[in-house]
């Protein structure tokens, strides 16, 4: 069964005619012999005929701005930050502890280091803090962008 080993990844792209004439007909010819291929070809062209007959709709705007403006969307999101945020910063701690606390290291390095990680996070809280403000006092803020 080599042969079905070398012809089953073609049979999508027989189907969706994106083989070269001379791979599509070698394909053919594999499938006039092949039980085994052929019936899982006829299986893909039925399951390709029923997605093609699907239809799907798509979501109105109201629709996706009640759900974007939703508390669970909202909860989720905040969520999502806090959650980031935090496993940073606890990798960041947990890190920066180890380094410290390694004897092999100079002191030189270890506080080149130290303030690296401090002035980052003092810009984080910096621009947290900034952005926080300007959204509270943003006269836009109802505005949909």
């Amino acid at each position: 069964m080599k042969d079905c080993e070398t012809y089953r990844p073609l049979l999508m792209g027989l189907l969706d005619g994106e083989l070269d004439p001379a791979t599509a007909a070698e394909t053919n010819r594999h499938l006039i012999h092949c039980a085994a291929c052929r019936e899982e070809y006829e299986t893909l062209r039925v399951s390709c005929q029923a997605l093609e007959r699907a239809s799907f709709r798509e979501p109105t705007d109201e629709a996706l701005t009640a759900l974007w403006r939703s508390p669970y969307s909202r909860a989720a999101r905040m969520a999502s930050w806090v959650l980031a945020l935090g496993g940073w910063l606890a990798l960041v701690l947990f890190g920066l502890v180890e380094f410290l606390r390694d004897g092999k290291v100079d002191l030189w390095p270890k506080l080149a280091i130290a303030a690296m990680v401090l002035g980052s996070l003092s810009l984080l809280a910096l621009v947290v803090r900034e952005r926080l403000h300007t959204y509270k006092s943003d006269p836009y803020n109802e505005v949909d962008r």
